[in-house]
């Protein structure tokens, strides 16, 4: 009975952390909380979302601008190498809104849209170009060529001033 009371003993003392491993993991722990909770604060913020994320150039219109919502812009868009075709569709937000029916389009758009081509019905590459644009953006989208093979590509996404 002695041998089996030693070895009961022996298993009750056996440490599987000894106390410095003990300390780095209730540091370690407390470090990535600290990290977690400083990233969630950061992600908060539009700014610093734009720096630690890309996903603003996915983002659609921001429900805070709705009082902005009547504030439309025109952009022309031409489209090159290909014939007009009710296939070739242009998503605002991710939205259908308009069809490349001629070969020069105007499309209006509001402040924070994501202007979007859909050639997944096309089966030949092809360019869109924008030709003309409002004052109001502030940046110059004017002259700018997306290529299209058969799927979908961001075309602009619109900041007005």
């Amino acid at each position: 009975m002695t041998s089996i009371k030693r070895i009961c003993y022996r298993i009750k003392n056996i440490s599987l952390f000894n106390k410095n491993t003990e300390k780095l993991l209730i540091m370690l722990s407390l470090s990535l909380i600290v990290v977690l909770i400083i990233s969630q604060i950061g992600l908060m913020n539009d700014t610093a979302r734009t720096i630690l994320t890309g996903i603003d150039s996915y983002e659609g219109l921001d429900i805070s601008e709705i009082d902005n919502l009547s504030d439309y812009v025109q952009l022309k868009l031409k489209l090159v190498d290909e014939k007009p075709s009710s296939k070739i569709k242009i998503l605002i937000n991710g939205h259908d809104r308009y069809v490349f029916d001629k070969g020069i389009i105007t499309i209006n758009v509001r402040n924070k849209s994501l202007v979007e081509i859909d050639g997944t019905e096309i089966n030949n590459p092809f360019t869109v170009e924008i030709i003309e644009t409002n004052n109001d953006i502030i940046s110059n989208l004017k002259s700018k060529r997306i290529s299209v093979n058969s799927n979908i590509e961001i075309l602009a996404r619109i900041f007005l001033k």
